[in-house]
């Protein structure tokens, strides 16, 4: 078992009993203070006191989380979460947040999805919200037509490949997607019904 946070056998050392360069340069390539304190046989009162005296620079919340996530989140984990979390909405799609929200209906909608909505009702059309089709949500949908509202986070430049191949698919199902940007629907959110 090595010296430390655990083994209380050890007779505790005083803190000039240890080597803070290299503690320091050991801890400044990213290992955390739990590494350190480990490693070099140190405890936690050592510690804390070597970085009030100046001996080790302690990193700030953001500098370790960033550590932390470098750590965790690589491209190879990304990629794998992302595959189980696709494989588990196909099993089981009313786990889909989309599906949530079409469950609570109002409540999670964009504000320009609620006007679109209201206009739906008042024209009194059978729509489907938070349609699946696929493995892809459209806002809404009406019998094969399907009503994009396109914000600026969603629907933006970043997307556009992303936005073209689900296009693609869903309308070689069969399907008529129209896409009408968010602030047109803010400013006439009449001008859905054009397509119906």
């Amino acid at each position: 078992m090595p010296s430390g946070i655990y083994d209380r056998t050890t007779p505790p050392r005083k803190i000039t009993d240890f080597d803070w360069k290299a503690i320091a340069s050991y801890y400044d390539l990213g290992h955390s203070s739990y590494d350190c304190i480990i490693k070099f046989g140190i405890r936690q009162h050592n510690w804390k006191t070597a970085t009030k005296l100046g001996l080790v620079k302690p990193r700030s919340f953001s500098e370790s989380h960033k550590l932390v996530a470098r750590k965790t989140w690589t491209p190879e984990r990304r990629k794998k979460v992302s595959a189980s979390l696709t494989k588990l909405f196909d099993e089981k799609p009313w786990m889909h947040p989309c599906a949530r929200n079409a469950k609570l209906h109002i409540s999670g909608m964009t504000y320009p999805e609620k006007l679109a909505k209201q206009a739906l009702d008042t024209a009194k059309i059978v729509y489907e919200a938070q349609a699946r089709i696929k493995r892809f949500w459209i806002d809404f949908l009406v019998g094969k037509i399907c009503i994009e509202i396109d914000g600026e986070f969603w629907h933006g430049p970043t997307r556009v490949q992303y936005s073209a191949n689900r296009d693609a698919q869903i309308t070689a199902l069969g399907f008529k997607i129209f896409h009408f940007p968010a602030k047109e629907v803010m400013t006439n959110p009449q001008t859905i019904l054009s397509v119906l």
